[in-house]
């Protein structure tokens, strides 16, 4: 089958983590847990109205998705209070909530945990085969093709082949042994991103000091992919389904998706991610990152982690620039 003329989906997990309700079950959750866990950071739960700029990027750039998945825990964005979305936007845009893709693992929610809920997206009840997925905090800034996603043979995995964190870290502990103010900052601040990632490719069987790595940018998925893999790996699966809150031993689902991909033989792999990502680090450098990508006819994608971080002056300069490429 033509993997090119069949229809692609968008999938965006969304949370407002300002609902009353949401609050009261995370910290009945914390309370049972007995401590906060890193990725129990409100941050991570705040939205400050990406989700509404998420869907307009996607209908404006990416005419082609068929429908626009938006998975919550029995919330709903508040489109109609949002003039700039049409109701051509409404038509497409689905909500499907925690209890249709967990439907026979109730008992596993509520759930605050990112990579337990996306492990279970392929469940979506209607999905197309092909599907490209968005966290909120990403949107697309300039026209895409179907091709930027799939390609004849399964998707176009963007990212590239690096060395696993073990091997990263015995050489970082190596040369911090021997030159004690060298700085390895960058490479401990990603050992635990990365780490998610080569338990992905481990799982599958990769033998090889490498794996490949993942950007944060929309990832082009198969449903079958995971159908196929989970039905005969029901325990692998239950790695990312045991904790309400994210942990070191769950895997990164997409990644997951993409070392099956590669053992399959897929060959579109793409250096290129065409990703923006700004963080509040960033700030400094903020005006300038987004006037370069104006002008980078290859930046298509851009991920704002935890804008409820940045300065208010900062958010608004950034909405004003996301605002002004949808124009």
């Amino acid at each position: 089958m033509n993997q090119m003329n069949q229809p692609i989906d968008a999938v965006i997990t969304w949370v407002d983590g300002a609902d009353s309700a949401h609050i009261a079950k995370i910290n009945q959750a914390l309370t049972a847990l007995g401590f906060t866990p890193r990725s129990a950071a409100s941050t991570r739960f705040a939205s400050r109205g990406e989700i509404f700029q998420c869907v307009r990027s996607i209908h404006k750039f990416a005419p082609f998705i068929r429908k626009i998945f938006i998975v919550t825990d029995n919330q709903r964005p508040d489109f109609e209070t949002q003039a700039n979305i049409d109701k051509a936007l409404l038509d497409k845009i689905q909500i499907v909530d925690h209890k249709e893709i967990f439907r026979d693992h109730l008992h596993l929610l509520p759930t605050f945990n990112s990579r337990s809920i996306e492990v279970m997206l392929y469940r979506i009840p209607g999905l197309s085969e092909q599907y490209v997925y968005f966290n909120d905090d990403m949107s697309l800034v300039k026209p895409v093709k179907p091709s930027d996603f799939f390609g004849d043979n399964g998707p176009v995995l963007r990212g590239h082949f690096d060395k696993m964190p073990k091997y990263i870290f015995k050489s970082w502990a190596q040369r911090l042994l021997a030159k004690p103010f060298t700085s390895q900052l960058g490479t401990i601040q990603n050992y635990s991103y990365r780490l998610s990632q080569a338990k992905s490719a481990e799982l599958i069987g990769f033998k090889d000091k490498k794996f490949y790595l993942l950007g944060h940018n929309p990832h082009a998925l198969r449903r079958s992919t995971f159908e196929k893999f989970f039905a005969q790996h029901p325990e692998i699966l239950e790695i990312n389904l045991r904790d309400k809150f994210r942990t070191t031993k769950q895997f990164n689902v997409a990644a997951l998706a993409y070392h099956l991909e590669i053992s399959q033989g897929n060959n579109h792999q793409q250096k290129n991610c065409n990703l923006l990502y700004i963080q509040p680090k960033n700030y400094l450098f903020l005006k300038s990152m987004l006037k370069n990508t104006s002008k980078n006819e290859q930046k298509l994608f851009c991920c704002v982690q935890s804008l409820d971080l940045f300065s208010k002056s900062n958010q608004a300069h950034i909405w004003q620039w996301l605002e002004t490429q949808l124009d």
